[in-house]
């Protein structure tokens, strides 16, 4: 991810033998800074296993491929997940509609409640996304309150900044990670585009 700071390029993967279960940015351990960053990720036990390792490689090359303008490349997300991945029907359901907005897309949570067929689960939308033990892999970020998507649209058609708002980032509504969660979709405007409509 260049041109972001190493806090906001440092991903922590998680993974058993049967493939990923969770990726979480360092600002959700608490780490702001570069450096502590750095120690943070220094400071990381290796994979426990061959299989973990070499499914921790694959996503690895997934994320470097997405960080490098490739859109496609998590498309096949779900073959790294573990059985094991956390989460109920519905909360899987929201995560696989997620994973369909595009790089330099938003969406909104009715957006993503219309499309699996809960057209009145905005709310429930959100609890799940808050729930995404993959953060990044399914691209919650991306996911705004309608008011905020309306908000970016406008801003985008004059020329403002188009994130000044952004709901709420995995629990938090305000501090470290909702500030990760604009810097994302900032970055991401800037290299494939802005606050257009969602692509499913």
């Amino acid at each position: 991810g260049e041109g972001l700071p190493l806090a906001l390029r440092c991903w922590m993967l998680t993974a058993d033998a049967d493939g990923i279960l969770g990726l979480s940015s360092v600002y959700s351990q608490g780490c702001m800074a570069d450096e502590a960053a750095g120690t943070l990720l220094a400071s990381q036990p290796t994979p426990a296993s061959a299989a973990g390792e070499s499914y921790l490689a694959a996503a690895a090359d997934r994320l470097h491929a997405w960080w490098a303008g490739d859109g496609s490349a998590l498309n096949d997300a779900d073959k790294l997940f573990s059985k094991q991945l956390p989460g109920t029907d519905f909360e899987k359901s929201v995560w696989a509609a997620a994973r369909r907005v595009q790089p330099g897309s938003c969406a909104s949570y009715g957006d993503i409640a219309g499309v699996i067929g809960v057209p009145r689960g905005a709310q429930a939308v959100g609890n799940a996304l808050r729930r995404n033990p993959v953060l990044l892999m399914t691209p919650c970020h991306r996911v705004l309150p309608a008011s905020a998507l309306e908000a970016a649209k406008r801003a985008k058609r004059l020329g403002g900044a188009p994130y000044e708002t952004v709901g709420g980032f995995s629990g938090a509504m305000t501090g470290p990670l909702t500030d990760l969660k604009r810097h994302m979709l900032m970055w991401e405007a800037e290299r494939f585009g802005s606050a257009e409509p969602a692509l499913f």
